[in-house]
């Protein structure tokens, strides 16, 4: 084969987006049946980064504005796009909990942060408003940077990254982030429905 059919080859075959997308699933599947609390939690981390970005893509394709089947294609390019990025970030959360003294305490944190998240980002779309979108794609960032420092100012008490049953993962997740991830997940469906009507 010489090199100009070699480069033809190559360039017909591409990048498997479809490959990519189930990396990165099977990347989430690993971490969320591992018994450890750390893992468990970044997993969730994962996927509500993924929904919250996928929700904030979806109000910079037109969001609401798409009727129909078109709306229905528009999140799916939203969550597949979100999903295949979530490969690249992954890895950034593994390391910024690794630096941390308190990675539970991170997390937790961080997770209440993204519930907030991804409830504005479906009001950006629904309301349609662009601060509310530049505000949620901000809180991402936000719960990225503090992993590595808001353990020390959330408790003096390192939480032990013990063992425990998928069942117990939302009350190891503690009271204030399931409160918050409770009324995030009533306001969502108001949201969503009064985009829709």
């Amino acid at each position: 084969m010489n090199l100009q059919t070699q480069y033809m080859s190559n360039k017909d075959e591409g990048i498997d987006w479809i490959e990519v997308a189930k990396k990165a699933l099977n990347n989430i599947l690993e971490l969320s049946q591992s018994q450890k609390v750390s893992e468990k939690f970044r997993s969730y981390n994962i996927l509500l980064f993924i929904f919250s970005l996928a929700f904030n893509i979806v109000y910079y394709l037109g969001g609401f504005a798409n009727q129909g089947l078109s709306f229905l294609l528009v999140v799916f390019i939203a969550f597949f796009i979100s999903l295949v990025l979530s490969l690249g970030y992954a890895p950034i959360l593994e390391i910024l909990v690794n630096v941390t003294n308190n990675p539970i305490q991170s997390l937790r944190m961080s997770i209440t942060i993204l519930y907030i998240s991804i409830t504005l980002g479906i009001a950006s779309f629904s309301c349609n408003l662009q601060l509310l979108s530049h505000t949620s794609l901000s809180l991402i960032l936000l719960q990225s940077l503090t992993i590595p420092i808001i353990g020390s100012f959330v408790s003096n008490e390192k939480v032990q990254d013990i063992e425990i049953n998928s069942k117990k993962l939302l009350t190891y997740l503690g009271h204030i982030s399931n409160v918050v991830g409770l009324i995030s997940f009533i306001l969502d469906i108001a949201l969503l429905y009064l985009g829709s009507t």
